[in-house]
């Protein structure tokens, strides 16, 4: 395209925004100021109930139903970094569809095997979405995991054919404390339109919503850690352990996320 050809295209872009009824266009910035006020007055109550939530796996719990309420998730695994780095513990797994609420408070324990986050022979484990989410602290958005290249989706194609589910968009978040750790993955499963039921893909406005969800999660589940640490009973010797983080730190190690710059 031409520099003229260009020129002339965005002038008509502007004209033709330019057109537009200005109480449109006010109605429009209303709306849209209006719901990122309600996003972040969510995000903000949620980060309340997170901090305020000492028992640790009712907050494992609160994490996933609080992710699967922000995505209208249909399913939703939380898994926590073993204390050696080597593998990711399944903590709780719940799936609507299929009735099922395991890990967390449930008292319905959670059997499946820890996911290797690396090979026999020391490579990463970049095959499985979970592990390479954890090691290299990036998020994937899926639409449909039967159509994806570049991970190994044969655990929910197992779980899929022997249960008759379907499993299609997936989005996976690693969760990161306050020290830019990642400490744990959530992982998500079929976003679903709330007025018809029908599974798309996971939404940028979502996809961003989790994102914020997760760090602050995994603040808070640092902050019970080491409060749990802290209490007597639990003190094997006199050598100092870190303080919990207080309500300013803790919203600063939040709103310093890049999702918040």
């Amino acid at each position: 395209m031409s520099q003229t050809a260009h020129e002339c295209l965005e002038t008509e872009q502007v004209q033709e925004q330019d057109c537009r009824p200005l109480p449109e266009q006010l109605a429009e910035l209303r709306e849209l100021t209006a719901r990122q006020a309600r996003h972040m007055q969510r995000l903000t109550d949620i980060g309340l109930a997170l901090s305020g939530q000492q028992n640790r796996d009712r907050l494992l719990e609160m994490i996933v139903d609080l992710a699967r309420s922000l995505t209208h998730a249909d399913a939703g695994t939380l898994y926590i970094v073993n204390d050696a780095k080597t593998h990711l513990n399944f903590v709780v797994m719940q799936n609507d569809t299929m009735n099922t609420r395991m890990g967390g408070t449930s008292g319905n324990p959670i059997t499946l095997p820890p996911v290797a986050l690396y090979t026999e022979d020391g490579q990463p484990n970049h095959a499985n979405v979970s592990s390479y989410a954890a090691l290299t602290g990036k998020f994937v958005n899926i639409p449909d995991v039967y159509c994806a290249e570049g991970f190994d989706f044969t655990g929910p194609r197992h779980y899929d054919a022997a249960t008759g589910y379907r499993s299609q968009s997936m989005l996976v978040m690693p969760m990161r404390n306050h020290e830019s750790e990642v400490i744990g993955v959530l992982q998500l499963l079929n976003a679903k339109n709330s007025a018809n039921g029908t599974v798309h893909e996971f939404s940028d406005e979502g996809l961003e919503a989790v994102r914020s969800l997760a760090t602050q999660a995994a603040v808070a589940l640092t902050n019970t850690q080491l409060i749990a640490a802290s209490r007597p009973c639990c003190i094997p010797s006199c050598k100092a352990l870190p303080r919990p983080l207080t309500p300013k730190a803790r919203i600063r190690a939040v709103t310093s996320t890049e999702w918040w710059i």
